[in-house]
C-alpha cells in the first residue's frame, strides 16, 4: 500500500514537470505541505523539489524520508491561493482526473493552514529551514515580541502596521531620533510575557508617537524662537539630534561662518518641519564651506497608498518568505514603496564614494545572487555615486 502510494507521488511530480515549459500557461503546484513532529509543517517548493528529484538530491531525500514517515498533507496551488488536501487530491488523481483539473475546481477540498509552517530549501549543500508565517497577526506579534534593539523593533512595527492597525501618518512625520524614542519606548512598556493584543501594541505605540511628537515641536519651536545669532547656534547644537541634524562639518567651521550659518537660518524662518530646518542647515553649512548642491524633485502626482495600489494590481512577487518567488502581502509592498524607509536622513550633501563601470556591461541585481532579478543594466565609463 505504501509502495502504490509512493509510486502515486513520484508519477505525480512526473506529470508535474510538463508545467515548467514556459509555453503552458496553466495553474501550477507551487509546494508540497508535509506533517512532522511535535506538530511542526514543512513546505518543499515544487520546482526545487522537482529539481532535486531528478538528480536524486538532498531536497528530495529530506522529502523523501520526512515523507515515508508521516505523508503528505496538502499541495498549495498558486492561482487558487489554497491549499489543496493532497488525500483528496490524490484520490481524483487515481480515479482518472487530471491535477489540473481538480485544483482548479471550486469544489476541491482545501484544508485550514497552520499557523506557520518551515520551508524546507538547500543551500551550500545544507538543508535550511525557513520560518513561513500563514498568520499575519502571529507573524507581526512574533516580530514585535522578538524585538529587543530599536532598529529590530522599527522594522517590525513598519512592516506590520497593516496587520497592527497602526496609524503611521503622525510617525513619518518624525525625525529619524523620535522614530527611535518611539520603538524604545514600545519595547520598554513590552510586559514580560510579551505583547498579547494588537490593541495593546497600537495604545503604547500612539502614546510614544505623542510624547515624541511634543518633544519634536518644542525643538522646532526653540529653532524658530531664536531671535539672534548666539540664540540659533544654542538651539541648532542643544537640539541637533532631535532635528536629525548632521554637526560634523558645522562643527569644523571657524566661529565667523557658524554666525553665517546662524543668519541665512535666522533670515529663513519660521519653519513648519525639521525637513525643514535640516534642508536649511546643511544648505546653510555647505554654503559657508564654498560648496554648492543642486537638488530637484519631480512631482508625479502619486500618493503612496496610489502607489501600493497600483503595485498590488500587479500580483507583486518577492522571495522574502523562502521557498521561491511568492505573492507579497500588501502590507510589504507598502514598507518596501515608501522611499522613507530607505533614504539617509544624515546625507548632508557631501561627498561619496564613487565607482566607475570598468567592465562593457554590468548586471544591477535585487540581491546578491545570480538568481535574482536583474533591475537595470549600466555600463562602461559610467559614473555612479553611492548614497
Amino acid at each position: 500500500m505504501i509502495a502504490k502510494r509512493i509510486k502515486s507521488i513520484i508519477c505525480l511530480l512526473l506529470v508535474f514537470s510538463f508545467l515548467l515549459k514556459p509555453s503552458i500557461t496553466l495553474a501550477a503546484i507551487e509546494a508540497y505541505m508535509l506533517p512532522g513532529e511535535n506538530n511542526q509543517h514543512y513546505e518543499y517548493n515544487f520546482a526545487e523539489l522537482l529539481s532535486s528529484y531528478n538528480k536524486k538530491g538532498l531536497l528530495w531525500n529530506n522529502f523523501y524520508s520526512r515523507m515515508m514517515k508521516h505523508g503528505v498533507k496538502a499541495v498549495y496551488d498558486n492561482v487558487s491561493k489554497l491549499y489543496i488536501d493532497f488525500n483528496a487530491l490524490l484520490q481524483a488523481y487515481n480515479k482518472g482526473t487530471p491535477v489540473l483539473a481538480y485544483t482548479e475546481n471550486s469544489s476541491a477540498t482545501s484544508i485550514d493552514p497552520p499557523p506557520f509552517l518551515q520551508v524546507v530549501s538547500v543551500e551550500n549543500n545544507k538543508l535550511i529551514f525557513t520560518k513561513k508565517y500563514l498568520d499575519p497577526e502571529l507573524h507581526a506579534f512574533d516580530d514585535v515580541n522578538s524585538a529587543a534593539t530599536t532598529g529590530e523593533m522599527i522594522t517590525a512595527l513598519e512592516k506590520h502596521a497593516l496587520t497592527l492597525e497602526l496609524d503611521l501618518t503622525d510617525y513619518h512625520k518624525l525625525s529619524p531620533h523620535c522614530k527611535n524614542s518611539v520603538a524604545d519606548h514600545v519595547i520598554g512598556q513590552k510586559p514580560a510575557e510579551g505583547y498579547e493584543a494588537k490593541e495593546a501594541i497600537k495604545a503604547v505605540f500612539d502614546t510614544g508617537v505623542a510624547a515624541a511628537t511634543a518633544v519634536l515641536e518644542e525643538a522646532v519651536t526653540a529653532i524658530n524662537n531664536a531671535a539672534s545669532k548666539d540664540e540659533m547656534k544654542t538651539a541648532l547644537c542643544g537640539k541637533a539630534q532631535i532635528l536629525g541634524l548632521s554637526l560634523t562639518q558645522y562643527d569644523s567651521l571657524s566661529e565667523e561662518n557658524k554666525n553665517l550659518v546662524a543668519e541665512i537660518l535666522l533670515a529663513a524662518k519660521p519653519y513648519g518641519s525639521f525637513i525643514a530646518i535640516r534642508t536649511a542647515f546643511n544648505e546653510a553649512v555647505n554654503q559657508a564651506l564654498g560648496k554648492s548642491i543642486n537638488i530637484s524633485y519631480t512631482d508625479y502626482n502619486y500618493t503612496l497608498q496610489d502607489m501600493v495600489a497600483i503595485q498590488m494590481s500587479r500580483s507583486p512577487q518577492t522571495d522574502l518568505y523562502g521557498g521561491g518567488w511568492k505573492d507579497a502581502k500588501e502590507e510589504d509592498v507598502a514598507y518596501f514603496v515608501n522611499p522613507l524607509n530607505f533614504y539617509d536622513p544624515n546625507y548632508d550633501g557631501t561627498s561619496k564614494d564613487a565607482i566607475v563601470i570598468n567592465t562593457d556591461a554590468l548586471r544591477l541585481r535585487e540581491r546578491p545572487s545570480t538568481a535574482s532579478a536583474t533591475l537595470a543594466n549600466v555600463y562602461q565609463n559610467e559614473l555612479y555615486v553611492i548614497l
